[in-house]
């Protein structure tokens, strides 16, 4: 399925292939176990945090949104934001409406020193876990094609790719092409629809 839009010419040429990833929550979640002792917690406050302005964490608190992060000997070394309501999601310049049993796992980020020691897959399986108790059905995760190491942190989560979006925008003309989904998602983008 393929969507177009003009929304004014822009400066800028982009062409980005973002793979949809699902974790069905009412099945076992893998336990992924870290290379390094971490402790992993649910803030409710902004943090000082690598990569990321105070104020948009407030910002996305007030909304309802949560940041699990994981700790390295009490120092934040990654984190990983998540939502349960609309959200912009840059790569495809879309909103994903989420479904209401869905929670949508975004912005991670680990530090570049702690990569490479299964943090990230950790983060994401804690959510999963998190969300499992308050009956979700389904975590959601997105990475885009250039992005492997990402990807790869996914899949070691047991999350499987549902649909891939290849978009464009030449110079303010956008372009979705949707694959064709094999599962039933609910979440959907403001193009889809």
């Amino acid at each position: 399925m393929k969507k177009h839009k003009f929304l004014g010419l822009t400066r800028r040429i982009s062409k980005e292939l973002l793979s949809l990833y699902f974790l069905d929550l009412r099945n076992s979640i893998l336990s992924i176990k870290s290379k390094l002792a971490i402790e992993i917690a649910l803030c409710d406050r902004a943090l000082d945090l690598e990569n990321m302005r105070p104020s948009i964490i407030r910002e996305r608190l007030s909304h309802g949104d949560r940041i699990f992060v994981a700790y390295h000997r009490s120092k934040p070394v990654a984190y990983l934001f998540t939502t349960t309501t609309e959200c912009w999601v840059s790569e495809i310049e879309d909103n994903l409406i989420i479904g209401l049993d869905e929670i949508y796992l975004y912005d991670a980020y680990t530090r570049a020193e702690y990569r490479g020691n299964r943090i990230y897959s950790c983060l994401i399986t804690s959510a999963a876990q998190f969300f499992k108790k308050l009956s979700y059905s389904n975590a959601l995760i997105f990475a885009t094609n250039s992005n492997i190491l990402s990807a790869k942190g996914i899949e070691r989560s047991n999350f499987y790719c549902y649909q891939t979006i290849h978009f464009y925008n030449l110079f303010g003309l956008r372009s979705w092409d949707y694959s064709k989904r094999n599962k039933l998602i609910q979440s959907r983008f403001s193009n889809e629809i």
